[in-house]
């Protein structure tokens, strides 16, 4: 029999996972769950206060006891989670991002009968008491990236990004891609600036927190032509606002799109340039985690948020509405479905790209990748190994981004090429063992 096990990209550290897909938790009914979110608190008008929504909706509709708490310091965070652990009272504990994630992981391990819930960060592979909750932020960037291309005046629209991360280049591959399919559907030769999903190559300011870098970033696509600029950047992109509204005073029209969470809420848009937002729901994220834990349908290892389970998607336009034409918004609900059966790709397909080596004698565990479409990467081993999902992990086997496939111990001859971004499917096997 094949068993399927999932690469998932670490929101802000630079490993990813392989678990093998797990049982469905046991637990169900009404219970106890306890939140713990980062120094941002829950009245981030972002993020955190979305998780905080969808978990007291949760409570109220669900009927189940919620506790949550906010840490005053990154340094705080393990006590908070060690606090909820040693209570005994929490039948799932949900922590949000990658501070709280780092933190929470370091638990799994120890605490097996302990249930936990890990929103936008990986979980250690094989774990069965933890889930990791990520979002298929390529969906609704291939959708900002139609609606730009489709109101830009230019013929040109950019894109940088704060690392060169796979959480940060998944939104730049969506976004790339939405362009191309608007030039497909309308014979247009719209240009991206920033970001070149084939040659996984692109604009980076290398920081998640510095709107100078942001706004200079931002100035210099402006002048290349772009007239929408995505800044996939983190607090780094408010400096991409501050660069439009100068441009917009002096008569300019441009916009910027940000991620995560609708922008408009946090800042506003007194100049009337935010085009609209990627969006992570974190209270819906929350909401489902805690509605599988009721009705018994919880499982640990990988969950994915996307446009069909309205996990992701797209702000309002709000001060900017006018300048998106109704041919555009009537474009976007069959796009939508498109994505969702899978009929549309929001991803590189890297379909045909196989590397082998000569023989086994360099002394590695692969004997062969092959890609066989877009989600599907089928591994041959040199030798029987049913051990291999927890050895593939990302020091040795990047997927990701400008992650290369090495061999096993990160030396040898095996890998040269990329094989671009996940989530990936891998079916593992060899001449003598099917896995």
């Amino acid at each position: 029999m094949k068993r399927s096990i999932t690469l998932l990209a670490a929101l802000a550290a630079l490993v990813a996972f392989v678990a093998v897909v797990p049982a469905t938790a046991g637990h169900g009914g009404n219970g106890k769950v306890c939140l713990i979110v980062d120094m941002g608190g829950f009245d981030d008008a972002g993020f955190n206060a979305g998780a905080l929504a969808g978990a007291e909706h949760a409570a109220r509709k669900l009927h189940i006891e919620l506790a949550s708490v906010a840490a005053e310091t990154d340094a705080e965070v393990p006590d908070l989670i060690s606090g909820f652990v040693e209570s005994g009272d929490c039948d799932l504990i949900i922590g949000i991002g990658f501070r709280v994630g780092d933190a929470m992981t370091r638990f799994v391990d120890d605490n097996p009968e302990q249930l936990f819930s890990i929103v936008d960060f990986g979980v250690p592979p094989g774990s069965d008491n933890a889930a990791s909750v990520q979002f298929r932020v390529d969906q609704p960037s291939f959708l900002a990236g139609y609606v730009a291309a489709g109101i830009s005046e230019t013929g040109k629209v950019g894109v940088y990004g704060g690392w060169d991360l796979p959480a940060v280049t998944l939104f730049m591959d969506g976004y790339a891609l939405g362009v191309e399919y608007y030039n497909a559907q309308y014979a247009a030769g719209v240009e991206v600036l920033g970001w070149d999903p084939d040659t996984r190559s692109g604009v980076f300011t290398f920081d998640f927190n510095d709107p100078a870098a942001g706004s200079a970033v931002t100035d210099d696509l402006f002048d290349q032509g772009a007239d929408t600029v995505f800044a996939v950047a983190g607090a780094t992109g408010e400096g991409s606002l501050d660069a439009a509204a100068e441009r917009k005073a002096a008569g300019e029209m441009v916009r910027v799109v940000e991620p995560d969470v609708d922008w408009f809420d946090a800042y506003g848009d007194p100049a009337r340039v935010l085009l609209t937002s990627v969006l992570k729901n974190s209270d819906v994220a929350v909401y489902h985690q805690i509605e599988a834990f009721v009705d018994g349908t919880w499982t640990a290892g990988p969950v994915w948020e996307d446009l069909s389970t309205d996990g992701v998607g797209l702000a309002k336009y709000h001060k900017t509405n006018n300048q998106v034409p109704d041919s555009i918004r009537e474009d976007l609900d069959p796009i939508r479905s498109g994505i969702i059966d899978g009929t549309i790709p929001t991803v590189p397909a890297f379909q045909g790209l196989s590397v082998e080596a000569e023989s086994c004698d360099y002394g590695g565990l692969l004997k062969r990748i092959t890609a066989v479409d877009r989600l599907t990467v089928e591994i041959e081993l040199c030798e029987p190994d049913v051990a291999i999902p927890a050895k593939v992990a990302f020091p040795a086997f990047g997927i990701h981004s400008q992650g290369y496939l090495e061999t096993t111990g990160g030396t040898g001859d095996l890998i040269t090429s990329p094989i671009g971004t996940g989530p990936y499917e891998f079916l593992a096997w060899s001449s003598e063992i099917t896995l």
